[in-house]
C-alpha cells in the first residue's frame, strides 16, 4: 500500500483537540467504566472494526509513567 492507502486504515494522527481540564479528567475516569464511553466516532468505529470491548487502565498508567 502507498502512503495514503495506509493513512486510511491506520493513521498517524487522526484529530488532535485541545482539551480543558475538567474535560481531560472526564475522559480519563470514562476510561475506567464497565461500559466503554467513546470519546469521537472515529474512536468508536476502531474499537468495533476491532472489536474491543473496553480500555485497558493499567495499559494507561504504565505509559504515562
Amino acid at each position: 500500500m502507498n502512503k495514503a492507502e495506509k493513512e486510511k486504515y491506520s493513521p498517524e494522527v487522526h484529530q488532535i483537540s485541545w482539551l480543558d481540564m475538567k474535560t481531560a479528567v472526564k475522559h480519563s475516569f470514562l476510561s475506567m467504566n464497565y461500559e466503554t464511553q467513546y470519546v469521537n466516532d472515529f474512536q468508536q468505529s476502531e474499537f468495533e472494526r476491532l472489536n474491543i470491548q473496553h480500555r485497558d487502565p493499567l495499559f494507561i498508567t504504565m505509559v504515562s509513567v
